[in-house]
């Protein structure tokens, strides 16, 4: 069978990609709206943030090598028709409880999608146009948690929240059709041992043993939890606190999105002259000067806009620096099994993600001290873990030197 053009396969891999963050995008500016529907706390809420989380990471052990055994097409095919299942689930819900369900099989299906792109672009392009492919996946990564809450806000000012689940009901059936038409079988030759417990775990086993990827991904991990943390907590602390309209919160995210991108640019022209490494540790030091930031100013009681704003931005700024190098690093010894490695990795960070917006629901949304501890905490734990486990990494000084 012939491969699909580059073109197609960037179109596929980006709409497959971008539903799991359109997700998240849209749903955010309605969650106080549907904490008073339902007659539900916020934190109860936002539970529904942490389970989407916890079924999309797990979801990603069973797609790799089940699309390694089975195919990449039938897994994409079942997976989005999950996930239009939930959708449609989610906008029928009546209680917190079908809520939750809906937002798990949301997460189960979502991740079909995303966990195939990767391989989709492997099958099919290698060197500079899988390059190209990855770059279009990553502007649409970026894109949509920016332009998602904008019509996610509107949509619940104008709507209410069931249309928010309308939305990606037939967004998902959109996917689901374009992959359904223009999906061909791109895995060429179905592995009969990738679903095998035994070859499984001594993948795993020498990922989990390797440090220096550890500390990418325990750093990875960290920043992911700070981030979502975040989510979990913003629209109460804007909406509620500050008396943002959910309209007006959902322009906040564009704001701290558009760094994001310019330094994601910026980065990409300069990483072929500037050491990877390098990168890293910058984005750490400004990530961490965001945290602390904001930290400081919600412990003094200073909530305003622009100071939540001002420190998330740097933030992210960080975020953009040390995310390219940290994943490549962490990917690089791994050739041969570089979807195992990519799959732990996606793992520890929405697992982590979870975690951080759990986080949010324990420590209570009422106080918007929350929001500055977590991310500080987060961010002090990832680098100290990053360095702690890199420096026995590092190759010893030759001698002389």
């Amino acid at each position: 069978m012939s491969q699909p053009g580059i073109s197609r396969v960037a179109l596929i891999a980006t709409l497959l990609v971008v539903l799991s963050p359109l997700t998240l995008a849209l749903y955010g500016p309605s969650m106080p709206a549907i904490a008073a529907a339902f007659g539900t706390t916020p934190a109860m809420v936002q539970q529904t943030l942490t389970v989407y989380l916890i079924a999309f990471a797990l979801a990603q052990f069973a797609y790799g090598p089940v699309s390694d055994r089975f195919g990449r097409r039938p897994v994409v095919i079942i997976g989005l028709s999950i996930y239009v299942a939930g959708c449609i689930l989610a906008g029928l819900s009546r209680s917190i409880e079908i809520m939750l369900v809906a937002r798990v099989l949301e997460g189960i299906g979502a991740c079909a999608g995303s966990a195939s792109s990767r391989a989709i672009v492997r099958d099919t392009h290698i060197g500079a146009p899988a390059a190209r492919i990855m770059s279009m996946i990553g502007m649409g990564l970026a894109v949509a948690p920016a332009v998602g809450p904008v019509v996610g806000g509107y949509m619940q000012v104008w709507f209410g929240w069931q249309s928010i689940f309308v939305l990606l009901s037939v967004a998902g059936a959109l996917v689901l059709l374009v992959a359904a038409a223009w999906l061909p079988e791109t895995n060429p030759a179905p592995n009969r041992s990738a679903t095998q417990l035994a070859g499984m775990t001594r993948n795993y086993g020498s990922l989990l043993g390797n440090r220096r990827y550890l500390g990418y991904v325990a750093l990875l991990a960290c920043t992911s939890a700070g981030t979502y943390n975040y989510v979990a907590l913003s629209p109460f602390v804007l909406i509620n606190t500050l008396g943002l309209t959910p309209a007006q919160f959902g322009w906040t995210p564009a704001v701290l999105m558009a760094p994001y991108l310019v330094t994601s640019g910026i980065g990409a022209h300069l990483l072929g002259r500037i050491h990877a490494e390098t990168f890293v540790r910058i984005g750490c030091g400004v990530a961490m000067l965001g945290a602390l930031l904001l930290c400081g100013v919600v412990q003094a009681g200073f909530v305003t806009l622009p100071s939540i704003i001002v420190p998330m931005m740097l933030w992210m700024v960080g975020i953009a620096m040390l995310t390219p190098g940290a994943t490549v690093g962490a990917l690089a010894p791994f050739p041969a099994i570089a979807g195992s490695a990519a799959a732990l990795m996606g793992f520890a960070q929405m697992a982590a993600g979870a975690m951080g917006s759990f986080a949010a629901a324990a420590m209570g949304s009422a106080s918007t001290h929350t929001l500055g501890v977590v991310p500080a905490a987060l961010m002090l734990l990832g680098v100290a873990l990053y360095v702690g486990l890199m420096r026995p990494a590092s190759p010893l000084p030759a001698a002389g030197s």
